[in-house]
């Protein structure tokens, strides 16, 4: 009888292909340690989920509706697909069903606080899932299920540059949850991540905000047309999107910084040539540049995972000035209304734990193109002097202008446009560290039911509705410039 290798991930995901790469279902049954089981479930196919089960019990899993990992001490998410073959091209053949939604405070919430989404269930399961995909024929439901066979197996995680969309799926519909309206949600209104039904038809939960009114049981799932994009350009070309953790040593501080001050000096065109990185006009190139000047592809890097140590780019002018405010991932700036201290805040806690790793450039002209060059690397923590005084005072004055009212004021700016100006904390208020400023694609705003936008395709997508109808231009804690820059001083290194 075969066995799941449960000592690590990697030996995790062999030991499975073994046993399911290949197979058929009827075959992967007989690994069912309990034959009258195996036999119902397999006279029970047409059910829904059936296939799921019979793997789940054929890897030794018991099947539950916990909202844990599958394989817990490991933190792997199994989930079981279909995919059909087109004429040309792949097609999911269903939607990947995540976790169910909970319409309860208590599952929502930490200490009376909103959870973020890495807090959330659906973000532990997202991390890493065995993927185990089966083709379906077209004409399948004429076909004996048990003769279908398992084509690929793999981990798998949706595509790092996919997540803001799926932070943003999940904000909307978290936000329907919090305000009682879980009965008005919908699998249309989100991009990648959707709300699908789940459950007998009829069924109804009740939820646990006000108006406390009844909804249809929903969970959280990768849309079918989602699914469809993953199968032909990641899972079927057998293109990785699980990034393994790697690790740098036991003192993996030094090692960091030894291994990326050996390019100090160099253009990073000819560090992307010598460590065979593509050279990309990209926004995060410098980052995963960095990454690769210390041996890892990202920061899922054991010790950054255990450290929570977040690599932040700075990129100084020819002049050496810094130009760039550092923005910071407070994903709901709306949040700080539900936030009843600084000390219990988003922000305090995000400075509070987090260690940063700072990589530094200076632009400069060469043959008459922009580069950047390579200056230095260090690691960085905000002090508690800083935490607790103008980083504090930058949230006191946001949370009182978000409570009372902000004043957006419409300007006419000299090329006949309009601007929307606001009284949140800026970059010039005395002592500042820290300002507001907007996070958006595109700007748009409703001040006393008229539209104001800047562009013809923007929406309330780009916007929040503040407490008193207004809707305003999402925005977004950012680090001063000037601040990031006497940062990089003291840490003496040197913009030359």
């Amino acid at each position: 009888m075969k066995s799941v290798d449960l000592s690590s991930i990697e030996n995790l995901e062999k030991s499975v292909k073994d046993m399911v790469l290949g197979e058929t279902l009827s075959e992967i049954a007989k690994y069912v340690p309990d034959e009258e089981k195996a036999e119902h479930l397999m006279s029970s196919l047409k059910h829904k989920g059936s296939i799921g089960n019979i793997v789940e019990e054929a890897l030794g899993i018991a099947t539950n509706s916990a909202q844990r990992p599958d394989f817990e001490d490991l933190g792997v998410e199994l989930k079981v697909t279909p995919v059909e073959k087109g004429i040309k091209a792949w097609k999911a053949g269903e939607r990947l069903v995540i976790t169910m939604i909970s319409y309860m405070p208590v599952d929502n919430e930490i200490d009376g606080r909103p959870k973020k989404f890495e807090e959330t269930h659906l973000a532990e399961k997202l991390k890493c899932i065995l993927l185990c995909v089966y083709l379906r024929p077209s004409n399948h439901k004429s076909i004996d299920q048990g003769a279908y066979r398992f084509e690929k197996v793999t981990l798998f995680t949706p595509p790092e540059e996919d997540m803001p969309v799926i932070r943003k799926d999940w904000a909307d519909i978290m936000r329907l949850v919090y305000e009682g309206r879980a009965d008005e949600l919908s699998e249309s209104m989100t991009e990648y991540l959707g709300a699908c039904t789940k459950g007998s038809s009829g069924q109804m939960k009740k939820q646990g905000y006000p108006p406390y009114k009844e909804a249809k049981p929903r969970a959280f799932c990768l849309k079918n047309s989602y699914m469809t994009y993953l199968q032909n350009n990641y899972i079927m070309q057998d293109k990785d999107t699980y990034v393994r953790a790697e690790k740098l040593g036991v003192d993996f501080e030094s090692v960091a910084i030894g291994r990326m001050n050996r390019y100090v000096g160099k253009y990073d065109f000819e560090i992307a040539q010598e460590l065979d990185v593509a050279l990309l006009k990209s926004k995060n190139f410098h980052s995963g540049l960095s990454f690769a000047m210390m041996g890892v592809r990202s920061n899922n890097c054991e010790e950054f995972l255990k450290a929570n140590i977040v690599m932040k780019t700075l990129r100084f002018e020819s002049n050496g000035k810094l130009r760039e405010s550092i923005s910071l991932p407070v994903s709901d700036f709306l949040s700080v209304l539900n936030e009843d201290s600084f000390d219990e805040s988003a922000l305090c806690n995000y400075f509070e734990s987090t260690r940063f790793l700072l990589s530094i450039w200076k632009k400069e002209s060469l043959d008459g193109k922009e580069v950047c060059r390579f200056i230095g690397a260090s690691f960085w923590g905000m002090s508690g002097t800083d935490i607790y005084g103008p980083l504090r005072k930058c949230w006191e004055i946001a949370k009182n202008k978000l409570t009372h009212g902000v004043k957006l004021v419409p300007v006419e700016n000299a090329n006949g446009g309009v601007e929307i100006t606001n009284d949140l904390p800026k970059k010039s208020e005395p002592e500042s560290i820290a300002h507001v400023r907007p996070h958006a694609p595109k700007a748009y705003h409703i001040i006393n039911g008229k539209v104001y936008a800047n562009s013809y395709d923007s929406s309330r997508k780009n916007a929040f509705m503040l407490p008193n109808g207004d809707w305003m231009t999402k925005q977004s804690f950012w680090l001063n410039h000037d601040y990031m820059s006497d940062v990089v001083y003291k840490l003496g290194i040197s913009i030359s």
